[in-house]
């Protein structure tokens, strides 16, 4: 018993003296800026603030604190499958979305869905960008719009079924402000949103494991521009050989990887 509060006063100073010859913290773990070391104040009020500003260094700088991190987006990862951020959303099929947003109930799934935008807005928005067609296209008559189609619309039946209930009933607003540019006269052919091209993609433009297309999109969305908006045809046929890369969860998050 009288060895406890030596092992616990060492416990309190061990995360202390372990910060002093173990690396920095790592700011890509956490996808954030880590508190500066303060500096020696020259004024009063910068005097008042090293308080918190040393209170804020150590919190993100304390020793073990990468490898307790690391280990526990592993644990939370492994074990219940979720992941160390609200800007990430597991889908099905092992899925990832990218869902970024201050609240829940502007997160960047339901906003492109159409949950979060009245349709109002919609029509606002697309009034906004005949617009900029009509003025672009006066100054070079070659002036297209080229809408992407996120992931969460090109495979939908991948989202949570929550979602997919919730997002049934609304109208994804993309489409429907490329639909009303395409019927106004003199805009016909001025915009391009390959959503069905991208749909029947093989193999699948958006990985699983990755927020983003890859170099296969970026090759369809060429083709695509060339055919529909330029009228130009292929003038040779591209072998394409995937490549196995890295999942931008690993990315996003280092500890974890797919």
């Amino acid at each position: 018993m009288r060895r406890l509060p030596l092992l616990l006063l060492a416990a309190l100073w061990l995360p202390l003296l372990a910060s002093l010859w173990e690396p920095g913290a790592e700011p890509l773990l956490e996808n954030r800026r880590l508190a500066p070391v303060p500096t020696f104040p020259n004024s009063w009020s910068e005097a008042r603030a090293l308080p918190a500003a040393a209170d804020a260094w150590a919190r993100d700088h304390f020793g073990f604190r990468t490898r307790l991190l690391v280990a526990y987006n592993r644990l939370r990862f492994g074990l219940f499958g979720e992941y160390p951020s609200d800007d990430l959303m597991a889908g099905k099929d092992d899925t990832i979305f990218f869902n970024f947003g201050t609240a829940e109930n502007k997160r960047l799934l339901r906003h492109l869905c159409g949950l979060s935008l009245p349709a109002d807005k919609v029509d606002d928005r697309a009034m906004e960008m005949m617009a900029f067609l009509f003025q672009m296209r006066a100054i070079q008559p070659q002036t297209f719009l080229l809408a992407i189609p996120d992931k969460s619309r090109v495979t939908p039946e991948a989202l949570p079924d929550w979602l997919q209930t919730e997002c049934a009933r609304a109208t994804p607003p993309l489409a429907a402000i490329i639909d009303q540019i395409a019927d106004v006269p003199g805009l016909e052919g001025a915009s391009l949103y390959p959503l069905e091209a991208f749909r029947a993609a093989s193999p699948p433009i958006y990985p699983k494991v990755n927020f983003h297309w890859n170099l296969l999109g970026a090759r369809r969305i060429a083709d695509l521009t060339a055919e529909a908006m330029f009228k130009l045809a292929p003038t040779a046929a591209l072998a394409y050989h995937p490549v196995p890369g890295f999942s931008d969860l690993s990315s996003w998050t280092p500890a974890i990887t797919v």
